[in-house]
């Protein structure tokens, strides 16, 4: 049944509806749902994993001693932000001329 149909059901059809049929219908939705949602998150949680190490090597590669100590996970430290703004700038400088 869809969901606009209930609004046209008589008062012996909705008592006779099946309730926990449909909660249960409802249940496995919402549940299905999450799992998407979770999928999901997992993928771009991976990708922007992948995205930081790649970020990591671009910049080990450009400016090798200021950023040896930094890992994917200290892509947040405000140095090693100064150190991609400022190489992303020089490479937009760069790619001006």
């Amino acid at each position: 049944m869809q969901k606009d149909q209930i609004h046209t059901l008589t008062e012996t059809e909705l008592a006779n509806f099946p309730l926990e049929d449909f909660f249960d219908r409802y249940e496995q939705g919402l549940r299905s749902l999450l799992a998407t949602f979770q999928q999901e998150t997992k993928v771009c949680v991976e990708r922007l994993e992948d995205l930081r190490s790649n970020v990591v090597k671009v910049l080990h590669h450009i400016e090798p001693v200021s950023v040896e100590n930094f890992s994917p996970d200290t892509l947040e430290h405000p140095d090693l932000r100064y150190i991609f703004l400022n190489v992303v700038g020089r490479l937009i400088g760069v790619s001006k001329r």
